[in-house]
């Protein structure tokens, strides 16, 4: 997941300081009340008009498949992260999206269950983890899609 979030805003970056265009994952936490592993966090421009802001979550329905809800806000005012916060809060629009969030349901097909048990056999502690401080961005994606690579311009120069 790291990885696919890197792939996905990690590599952006403004060209003339090279300060990343997305911040994240921000505000990590487990989400504990479905029947399998899932994770809620945020993902937060920078600067005006660079991305969005997210509120994502995570969670598998098969041993090879996630599902990424994601939710999206904008603040229409200028300035770095915590001077938009201060001009337009996110906090009511994160706190309705909170509670989208708090309402999804999921029961397992029987072959997730059994996957499930199956990793618990051999992981008796299967869990998000706790924490996941923000990601050095920007940074590249391996083309394995999972390994972090140290930004370079010219590494993906089909995607400049």
């Amino acid at each position: 997941m790291l990885g696919f979030i890197t792939a996905q805003w990690g590599h952006e970056a403004d060209e003339g300081d090279g300060i990343p265009n997305q911040r994240g994952p921000l505000n990590w936490r487990p989400l504990g009340r479905l029947p399998v592993p899932a994770v809620v966090f945020d993902i937060r421009q920078t600067v005006y008009h660079y991305g969005g802001n997210y509120r994502l979550v995570f969670f598998p329905v098969s041993a090879e498949r996630m599902v990424m809800l994601s939710f999206s806000f904008t603040q229409y005012c200028t300035g770095p992260l915590e001077e938009m916060d201060s001009k337009v809060s996110p906090k009511p629009m994160l706190e309705l999206i909170d509670k989208v969030i708090d309402s999804v349901q999921l029961t397992p097909s029987v072959e997730l269950q059994q996957a499930i048990d199956q990793i618990k056999q051999q992981c008796p502690d299967l869990s998000v983890s706790p924490q996941c401080p923000p990601l050095k961005w920007p940074a590249h994606v391996a083309e394995d899609g999972i390994t972090i690579l140290e930004y370079d311009r010219k590494r993906y120069p089909e995607y400049s």
